[in-house]
């Protein structure tokens, strides 16, 4: 059987129905939906102890991956 256009739900209704399948998760499997909130993490400073423990910058630890300026 091939598929028509008018078999492909619209944004709204693809809208709808994720919403439906949430509801339904919810209600069914409430062990499945975590409706917990992340804890803020702190923002390290380039001059700050890298937070992974070593002991150096963070800027010459794991900082010197994330700013792409940082040379070699």
């Amino acid at each position: 059987m091939p598929i028509k256009d008018t078999d492909i739900p619209d944004e709204e209704e693809q809208a709808l129905l994720r919403e439906m399948i949430k509801e339904v998760t919810r209600r069914l499997r409430p062990d499945l939906v975590a409706e917990t909130k992340a804890e803020p993490v702190p923002r390290v400073g380039r001059n700050d102890p890298c937070p992974c423990g070593s002991g150096r910058k963070y800027k010459r630890c794991h900082g010197k991956h994330a700013d792409p300026r940082q040379e070699g």
